[in-house]
């Protein structure tokens, strides 16, 4: 799946990865996607980032022990 940019944060503690994001996010453009890899225990903090900032999330994958992979796109309105 096509993606602009990518942030890796598996080796940061919370609440960094996302902070990381809303930073990245922040500066793209509306439709542009991040690619952001993740500790699994992150699924819910980027969620519901997501969703409070209207963004959408297009993809989520969990990877096992190598955590996740989401892909979320900056929205007209986030």
């Amino acid at each position: 799946m096509h993606f602009d940019c990518e942030i890796d944060t598996r080796r940061d503690n919370c609440p960094v990865p996302v902070i990381k994001a809303h930073l990245t996010l922040k500066s793209m453009a509306p439709s542009q996607v991040i690619r952001i890899l993740a500790a699994n225990d992150s699924t819910r903090n980027f969620e519901a980032f997501a969703r409070s900032a209207h963004y959408q999330v297009l993809h989520k994958e969990i990877r096992g022990g190598d955590g996740i992979e989401m892909l979320i796109e900056k929205t007209p309105h986030g």
